[in-house]
């Protein structure tokens, strides 16, 4: 079972969020029907979103993350809600395996391009902001976001663990962020725990999100307070697609009846499929005011 562990520094200067995050790559991956690499990418995504997701302080509130390069991934977009729980999908399917020194290379796989973070809690418009990626392996991406466009220093790590059969062994990362106010001394041990931290997979295959507390903590008492279950879980639902097919109107409608005898949508963050009928469509019609 995935999880998501929070922690706090006892003297307030900083917070941290840990994850484990292998059963949602995995299911992820099935649902889009991903290569190793691809699964490795968007796992990757899936676990920044995740963790900046349970940051966010009310049910209801979400968080998209939108990586977007050159190179052969093409794009990535995740939502996250307050829980963790996340869904989303990646623009290439099928990624041939990209390695430097044994290791699975997120980074080339997006290349130079953007990270879009969108919050919405709420209050009418969301807010966005934007940078351009450091270098594509969306850990660091993500810390340079909260340094520039919310001024939050922060440690970012993530890693993954993929079998040779394409399975997710491994995978997770944590987020951590200095407070206002925070103390100096403890500001530089966060740092220099972050320097020194093990690849984030490796910890999480022989440990979990307690071993990863205890690494960026080091020498900096802490406390635990509160643990999350984060799944990739999708909100589609077929009275969704029904809405959405109203919204079209009568006109787009009755093309699809003439042209299709149907419609056929299909949910980019899933995959999964939805059927109308002609039937259904006029229906759909009849209950247009």
């Amino acid at each position: 079972m995935d999880r998501i562990v929070r922690a706090m520094a006892r003297d307030g200067s900083a917070h941290a969020c840990v994850l484990e995050s292998a059963g949602m790559v995995n299911a992820a991956s099935i649902a889009h029907g991903l290569s190793p690499m691809s699964a490795a990418v968007l796992g990757r995504a899936l676990g920044a979103a995740s963790l900046m997701g349970c940051l966010l302080k009310d049910k209801g509130n979400s968080l998209t993350l939108r990586v977007e390069g050159v190179g052969p991934a093409g794009k990535a977009l995740v939502v996250s809600d307050w829980m963790g729980n996340v869904r989303g999908y990646i623009g290439n399917r099928e990624l041939p395996v990209i390695a430097e020194d044994g290791a699975l290379d997120v980074a080339s796989a997006f290349g130079p391009g953007t990270l879009t973070v969108i919050k919405d809690i709420g209050l009418g418009e969301p807010f966005s902001g934007r940078v351009n990626l450091v270098d594509g392996g969306i850990a660091r991406d993500i810390a340079e976001y909260y340094m520039r466009s919310e001024q939050v220093p922060s440690v970012c790590a993530l890693g993954e663990y993929m079998a040779a059969d394409g399975s997710c062994v491994s995978a997770g990362g944590l987020l951590a962020c200095l407070l206002p106010f925070s103390d100096p001394e403890t500001a530089a041990k966060l740092e220099r725990n972050a320097a020194s931290l093990p690849p984030v997979s490796s910890v999480l295959r022989s440990g979990g999100c307690e071993d990863l507390l205890d690494l960026i903590f080091r020498d900096i008492p802490y406390d635990l307070f509160d643990e999350m279950h984060p799944e990739f879980k999708c909100t589609c639902s077929r009275a969704r697609t029904r809405r959405a097919l109203a919204a079209l109107g009568r006109d787009e409608l009755a093309d699809m009846i003439a042209g299709d005898g149907g419609a056929r949508l299909k949910c980019e963050f899933c995959n999964k499929e939805y059927i109308f009928t002609g039937i259904e469509l006029a229906k759909i019609m009849e209950s247009i005011i």
